[in-house]
């Protein structure tokens, strides 16, 4: 049966052992790094810490090894290939909405708190706490056309994160085009996946093996500058 969202597929990993719940308290500020560090080095299960001093629970070690990424896949050894290949001849178009659970709760301006979401501080030598699975959607400022990249974002403060668009990238590319048209700022999305929100009720079934070609399926946090403020070069 295909997973119907991320909370589903967390499931599949506890049922087969590949997940454990950790109810005493670890702290993002290096014990979280450390735990999956030795979780990691035995090929061990991935780690929810509930109690981890914010209001939300972490997750993290979900695709670290390669018994994860079969059961991501709900395939074996023998069949993950031809699972892949099938999968990518059966697109599943995107489903356009209007409204989705992440505009469930929208915060704008003075009220944006980062340091509320828990985020690990990975090793002393960081500079900061860091966002290891951050999904950007972007727009090319001059065709129009999206694209989705993954980048690695520091907090900084409350209201503000640092990462680097490289210039060969698409999103360097948007960004670069953009200056280049003599805009002062640019737009675009980070999505975090978590746990808290409800199920979509409302999916495109995957029953013949396809795979999506969007993650609206996903809970999933967005922050969004253009309802938060300006972001200037």
């Amino acid at each position: 049966m295909p997973f119907q969202d991320f909370r589903d597929f967390l499931g599949a990993l506890r049922k087969q052992g590949e997940l454990i719940d950790i109810d005493r308290p670890v702290a993002p500020h290096l014990e979280v790094a450390k735990a999956l560090r030795q979780s990691a080095a035995i090929g061990g299960p991935a780690c929810l810490f509930r109690n981890n001093g914010t209001h939300f629970p972490l997750v993290a070690g979900v695709y670290n090894s390669r018994a994860k990424a079969l059961i991501a896949l709900e395939a074996t050894e023998e069949t993950v290939f031809e699972r892949i290949l099938a999968g990518l001849a059966r697109r599943i178009a995107p489903v356009m909405v209007k409204d989705a659970p992440a505009h469930e709760n929208v915060i704008t301006g003075g009220a944006i708190d980062l340091s509320a979401l828990p985020v690990p501080k990975y090793s002393p030598d960081d500079g900061g706490p860091y966002i290891t699975a951050g999904i950007v959607v972007s727009q090319d400022p001059k065709t129009g056309i999206p694209d989705i990249g993954h980048y690695r974002f520091e907090i900084i403060d409350k209201q503000t994160m640092s990462f680097n668009p490289l210039p060969m990238h698409r999103l360097g590319k948007h960004i670069a085009r953009a200056r280049a048209m003599g805009h002062t700022s640019f737009r675009a999305a980070l999505v975090l996946v978590r746990r808290g929100w409800r199920r979509v009720r409302d999916r495109p079934s995957r029953d013949d093996g396809g795979l999506p070609r969007s993650h609206r399926q996903r809970d999933a946090f967005a922050y969004h500058p253009e309802r938060a403020r300006s972001r200037h070069w």
